[in-house]
């Protein structure tokens, strides 16, 4: 901890704002990516039944 804290003392004001806005891009953009499957699964359940749904999202999810 004490080094991440003298790494962290050594940026400029603005510096942590940088460091903190890094992070929490790569969490809600996790969160996002992972809601996706979910919503997308949820929407085709009810129009194509579960087999399919599962088909559809594993595609999404794993397609190019």
């Amino acid at each position: 901890m004490s080094a991440l804290r003298s790494h962290l003392d050594r940026l400029p004001p603005w510096g942590l704002v940088l460091v903190i806005w890094a992070v929490s891009r790569v969490l809600v953009a996790t969160l996002l990516g992972a809601l996706a499957p979910l919503a997308l699964y949820r929407l085709l359940v009810s129009r194509v039944g579960v087999h399919s749904a599962l088909w559809a999202v594993a595609l999404f999810c794993f397609g190019p």
